[in-house]
């Protein structure tokens, strides 16, 4: 029998390498749904339900407790939910794949990507995981019927860098949820080739895809992806997409290169891409290579209060759905507020003090947890609570 001790985070720290890396659906009572499935005995004490603890391969539990199976000890066991998927790496790491009272949900891809963002904040890595197929299918799997998502998502890195195994995922997705929208997060430009966007199409009744364009020319977005050819490939991507009915929303990130452009941004997505789903006006998440070029690219969100205004004014005035993503309300200019959206994950939000006496902070997007006095998003006088509806 193995005890381990940590501190729940996302990524908890251990003291030893001692377990089997592996999935498993964490719960703390059996039902039909989770038999024959890999299991974690959530234990939050009382009496051992011995059939579930028979049929775990470990136990989750806040204190120490004297059965024959592996344990890791967390702080606080009901910071799991009950059917959470759950990863635990070789040296007891655990992580959530999957959280069923999350409205964030996404399975993580890959690192490996053929962009290089200047602000990308998850920088990637030139490796692809083997078997992440086979790994991905198994999350799924292990997600109970009663659990299905409203919505999931699907990221990376690149996702469409496994190519055809995406869409065995995809499928499997549909077979197991046929009601859940999927949401693809893609540069594009792999959409550009025929044949796999007809592939894709085939899967894609309840699915959109999230491209970004961050300039109206080659020139400005291929600098800000760094790579060469990025801009043609992807609106030839966009255009594949549509001609193959798939759903897509356009994302623009907004940083000093992209407020430069933005007006023009907008002149070419009405002009030439006006079929879009949608459209979203994103603020830049100061993680990954946005904090290494901060100082390029930060730009204070009352700057552009005016700039955000009109193109969102403008999109909305041509017929093309728009959302304003990842900014809160006093840093946009008030007939605007019912375009902005809580897009923030629901573990990456973060509130200041101020902001719980705001009368619209229920509906704020709020701010990025990685957001502080070195990384800010605006200067701290500009976050001021509303008191009264305008």
């Amino acid at each position: 029998m193995t005890k381990v001790k940590i501190s729940f985070t996302p990524y908890g720290g251990v003291k030893r390498k001692s377990f089997s890396a592996q999935i498993g659906l964490a719960v703390s009572k059996l039902t039909e749904t989770c038999k024959g499935k890999n299991l974690f005995y959530l234990y939050h004490g009382g009496v051992i339900d011995q059939e579930l603890l028979n049929l775990s391969n470990l136990v989750i539990s806040s204190e120490n407790i004297e059965v024959n199976k592996d344990i890791v000890v967390i702080k606080d066991s009901l910071l799991i939910s009950e059917g959470s998927v759950i990863n635990i790496s070789e040296g007891g790491k655990l992580r959530i794949l999957f959280d069923p009272k999350s409205h964030n949900n996404a399975l993580f891809v890959t690192d490996a990507c053929n962009n290089y963002c200047i602000m990308c904040p998850q920088p990637p890595k030139p490796t692809i995981s083997l078997g992440i197929k086979g790994y991905l299918i198994n999350i799924i799997d292990l997600i109970r019927n009663e659990d299905s998502p409203e919505t999931l998502g699907i990221t990376g890195g690149e996702p469409t860098v496994i190519n055809k195994d995406l869409i065995d995922v995809i499928i499997r997705i549909n077979e197991k949820f046929p009601n859940t929208i999927i949401q693809l997060l893609s540069n594009g430009r792999i959409f550009a080739y025929q044949d796999y966007t007809k592939a894709m199409s085939a899967v894609s009744s309840n699915m959109f895809i999230g491209i970004p364009i961050f300039g109206a020319t080659s020139e400005i977005h291929d600098f800000i992806v760094q790579s060469k050819g990025a801009f043609n490939q992807t609106i030839a991507g966009i255009y594949e997409c549509r001609r193959n009915k798939i759903d897509i929303e356009l994302r623009v990130v907004l940083h000093k290169y992209t407020i430069k452009e933005l007006e023009l941004i907008i002149q070419f997505i009405k002009r030439t891409l006006p079929f879009v789903n949608h459209v979203a006006l994103m603020g830049m998440e100061n993680m990954g290579f946005a904090k290494m070029n901060y100082n390029d690219l930060w730009i204070d969100p009352i700057e552009y209060k005016d700039t955000l205004r009109h193109a969102v004014i403008d999109l909305n005035s041509a017929g093309i759905s728009t959302s304003i993503f990842n900014l809160p309300f006093c840093v946009l200019a008030s007939d605007i507020w019912d375009f902005s959206k809580q897009s923030i994950s629901d573990y990456k939000t973060n509130y200041l003090k101020q902001c719980n006496e705001c009368i619209k902070r229920d509906d704020c997007a709020g701010l990025f947890s990685s957001t502080n006095d070195k990384f800010r998003l605006t200067k701290p006088e500009n976050i001021n609570l509303i008191k009264d509806i305008i």
